[in-house]
């Protein structure tokens, strides 16, 4: 057994960085993938949000303003009751200060999105085959681009550095 100088180590580090770009790629694809998703439900989530306000305040949906305060369509401790009672039916834990924590659309669907995530993609039917198979797919992909890189470091004569207390270990 034989130590690795530095320059050695660098050499070797430089070769698996080269061949595992198609890797990170993946992961990437994967975390658009969930950005989008998380972005989808959160739309869907002020949509529906805006919505159980407006019938529970009788206000017109489309007059319901996402950014601006619950306050400026007359939310008053009887309101914010009724408000909790809707709410109430869907999701769990919702209690009447949560309508003075989160006072405007915007904020509460965040919040929602946030503690009530799985209830949310149960009611919009967004926990797909689609979306559990793509997820599948980037697993399997990454793990296919590892073991594609191992056997490209052992075809060019290169073993994998392992770490064993503490020393780096050239085989």
């Amino acid at each position: 057994m034989r130590y690795c100088t530095k320059t050695q180590e660098a050499s070797r580090v430089t070769q698996v960085e080269t061949i595992m770009p198609k890797a990170k790629l993946v992961e990437e694809a994967a975390l658009e993938t969930s950005s989008e998703i998380d972005n989808l439900l959160l739309e869907k989530t002020i949509s529906y949000v805006k919505k159980l306000v407006g019938d529970t305040l009788k206000i017109p949906y489309k007059q319901i303003e996402t950014y601006v305060g619950l306050e400026k369509y007359g939310i008053d401790s009887i309101a914010v009751e009724y408000l909790t009672y809707a709410f109430e039916k869907i999701f769990d834990g919702i209690t009447s200060t949560t309508f003075f924590e989160y006072q405007s659309v915007n904020e509460l669907a965040q919040y929602l999105v946030s503690t009530q995530r799985n209830k949310l993609l149960e009611l919009f039917n967004m926990k797909t085959t689609k979306e559990t198979s793509k997820k599948e797919q980037v697993v399997e992909a990454t793990i296919q681009n590892k073991k594609q890189a191992t056997h490209q470091l052992r075809k060019h004569g290169i073993k994998l550095i392992r770490v064993i207390n503490k020393h780096k270990i050239c085989q």
